[in-house]
C-alpha cells in the first residue's frame, strides 16, 4: 500500500474525524427531523443551535432566513456550513445581518448568495479583548445588502477569498475593522459599492492598539465603487502589510489610499508592501495611489498608476516622506503638499522614482476590461524582482522574462495565462465532496487556480485504488466530477486529487 495513503486512511479515521457529524438543510425538511440527507431540517438557525466543532452542514438550492451562530470550532476542526448548489440564498434576517458570525472561532462559510441585508450580508464579530479567530469566508456573492456585503470587527487571522460583493447602498462591499492582526484578503471581486470596494480601517480611536498588522490583500478585483467617496482599496492605520497583484479600474474616489482614519498622532499606515498592481483611474477620479498623515516607512514597487484626467499617479505629504521607498512604476504627475509636480521634478525633490516613466492604457492593454498585457507593452521587464512577488494575479510565476513586469500582470507568450487568481502558494483547492455521507453517487468538487492536468483516484480502506479518472488537463476555474458506488459496499473510502505537482486529500462515507 503507498505510504502516503496508509496514512492517510489512519488519520482520517481517528476519533477526531469520526466524531464530527454531517447535517443537511433543505426548504423541503423540518427542524424536527434529524438533519440527514434523507431528513434535513428546515432552517439554518436550528442547525446553528445544535452544530458542535467538526460539524458540515450542507445546505441545498432555495431561499432561507438568516442565522447567527455562537458555537466555535476548532482549528484542526471547523465548523463548516457549505451551499450543495449555486442557488443558495439567504436574504432574510431576524436581526440586521444575514449570516452572523458572534465569537464563534474556526467557521466556514462557502458559497452562499447573500442579499438584500438591513446591514451587513455577512458579519464576523468580537470584542476588543475577546476577538474572534479563524473565519473562513470563500465564494460567497454579497450584493444588494444596506451598508456592507462582508463585514467584520475585531475579527483576527480571517480569510475572505474567492467572494463577490456588490452594489452596497451606503457603504463598502468588504470592511475588515478595528484591531484585529493577521487579515487574508483575496481573490475577491468587489464592484458598484457606493463607498470603497476594500476597506481595511484599525479604527485607532476605538479599543485595542489601534493598529492592523501582516493583513496580506492580494489578487483583488475592484471596479465602479466610491461615487459616495472611499478608495477602492482604502487602508487606515495598517502595519506590516502586503498589498500586491490588485487590479483597480474605473473608481471614482480613488485608486489605493494609506491614512490614518483623521486620527493623528502618527496612525497612519506604516512598513507596507505596495507591489505590482494595476490601477487605471477615470478622469473623474482621484489620485491613483493616496499616501498621506504619518504613513511612513512605505514601499511602492513596479505598479502601474494611471489617471485619465488631470491627477496622476501618487499623492503624498512631508508627513508620510520618512523611509519612503518609490520606483520602477509607471506614473505621471505627483501631488506633493497639494502642488502638482512631473514626475521628473519629484524625483529631483525627492530621490524617488529614477526608473519609474508614463504609459497610456493603449500602450499598455487591449482595451476594455482586460489588463493583461499586450505583447508590445513597455511594462515588460521593466519592473524588478521582489521575493514576495512570485506569481501575478493569475499564478503565472514571475519573472518570465529577463525581469518581472510592472503591474498585476505578468506576460507570459509561450504559456497559457489567462484564468482565475491564484492564491498564495497554491494552485489547487479542494471544495469538498457532497453529499457525504452518500448511498449512491458522490461529486467531488476542486477550484483550480491556473490550468493543470487533473488526475483523481479513489482508494478503499486497504489501499487498493478502486476508480480513477484519466489524467486531463483542465483550464482555471471550479471544477466538478461523479463518482458512482453502486456495486461497493458501505464502508470509508479515500480520494486524491492531483493538480501538477501538488496533491489533496479526502474522506467519503458510504451508507447504503
Amino acid at each position: 500500500m503507498n505510504r502516503n495513503i496508509r496514512y492517510l486512511i489512519v488519520l482520517l479515521l481517528s476519533p477526531v474525524f469520526l466524531q464530527a457529524s454531517v447535517y443537511y438543510v433543505s426548504n423541503s425538511g423540518s427542524d424536527t427531523n434529524d438533519g440527514s440527507v434523507q431528513n434535513p431540517w428546515r432552517t439554518l438557525q436550528y442547525s446553528a443551535d445544535h452544530v458542535t466543532a467538526g460539524d458540515t452542514v450542507f445546505v441545498e438550492n432555495g431561499t432561507y432566513v438568516g442565522f447567527s451562530i455562537e458555537t466555535a470550532g476548532q482549528k484542526n476542526n471547523p465548523i463548516v456550513y457549505m451551499a450543495l448548489g449555486d442557488s443558495v440564498i439567504v436574504n432574510e434576517a431576524s436581526n440586521r445581518d444575514n449570516i452572523e458570525i458572534f465569537l464563534a472561532h474556526y467557521v466556514i462559510i462557502d458559497g452562499f448568495i447573500v442579499e438584500n441585508a438591513q446591514r451587513a450580508g455577512i458579519s464576523v464579530l468580537g470584542y476588543a479583548d475577546d476577538e474572534c479567530v479563524g473565519v473562513v469566508l470563500r465564494n460567497n456573492i454579497c450584493t444588494n445588502n444596506g451598508r456592507w456585503g462582508i463585514f467584520t470587527g475585531y475579527a483576527a487571522n480571517i480569510t475572505i477569498e474567492n467572494n463577490e460583493t456588490s452594489y452596497s447602498q451606503e457603504e463598502h462591499g468588504i470592511y475588515v475593522s478595528n484591531s484585529a492582526d493577521n487579515p487574508v484578503i483575496r481573490n475577491n471581486t468587489a464592484h458598484h459599492n457606493y463607498g470603497s470596494g476594500i476597506q481595511i480601517n484599525a479604527d485607532p480611536a476605538l479599543d485595542g492598539d489601534g493598529i492592523i498588522s501582516n493583513a496580506l490583500v492580494e489578487n483583488n478585483i475592484c471596479y465602479e465603487n466610491g461615487k459616495g467617496g472611499g478608495a477602492a482599496l482604502n487602508f487606515a492605520s495598517i502595519r506590516q502589510s502586503l498589498i500586491r497583484n490588485n487590479i483597480l479600474f474605473n473608481n471614482y474616489a480613488g485608486g489605493l489610499a494609506f491614512w490614518d482614519d483623521g486620527y493623528g498622532s502618527g496612525m497612519g499606515c506604516k512598513d507596507n508592501k505596495i507591489y505590482n498592481n494595476t490601477v487605471v483611474m477615470p478622469a473623474e477620479g482621484r489620485w491613483a495611489l493616496n499616501m498621506i498623515n504619518t504613513s511612513t516607512g512605505n514601499t511602492i514597487l513596479n505598479n502601474i498608476l494611471i489617471h485619465q484626467g488631470d491627477r496622476g499617479g501618487l499623492e503624498t505629504d512631508a508627513s508620510s516622506m520618512d523611509g519612503l521607498t518609490s520606483d520602477y512604476n509607471i506614473q505621471d504627475k505627483i501631488s506633493y503638499e497639494d502642488t502638482w509636480l512631473s514626475r521628473s521634478e519629484w524625483n529631483v525633490q525627492s530621490g524617488q522614482d529614477s526608473n519609474s516613466f508614463s504609459a497610456t492604457p493603449g500602450d499598455l492593454f487591449a482595451g476594455g476590461s482586460d489588463f493583461h498585457l499586450k505583447e508590445d507593452a513597455p511594462a515588460i521587464d521593466a519592473g524588478i524582482t521582489l521575493i514576495d512577488v512570485p506569481y501575478d494575479f493569475e499564478g503565472d510565476a514571475r519573472p518570465s522574462g529577463s525581469s518581472t513586469d510592472i503591474g498585476a500582470d505578468e506576460m507570459v507568450i509561450t504559456a497559457i495565462h489567462h484564468g482565475s487568481a491564484k492564491p498564495s502558494g497554491s494552485s489547487l483547492q479542494l471544495l469538498g465532496s457532497y453529499p457525504n455521507p452518500f448511498n449512491s453517487r458522490i461529486t467531488i468538487r476542486y477550484v483550480l487556480h491556473k490550468p493543470s492536468a487533473v488526475e483523481i483516484s479513489v482508494y478503499n480502506l486497504l489501499g487498493e485504488k478502486i476508480k480513477t479518472t484519466v489524467s486531463r488537463f483542465r483550464q482555471a476555474g471550479t471544477h466538478q466530477i461523479h463518482f458512482d458506488f453502486v456495486n461497493f459496499p458501505s464502508g470509508v473510502y479515500v480520494y486524491r486529487i492531483i493538480a501538477g505537482k501538488e496533491l489533496r486529500f479526502g474522506r467519503l462515507l458510504l451508507i447504503k
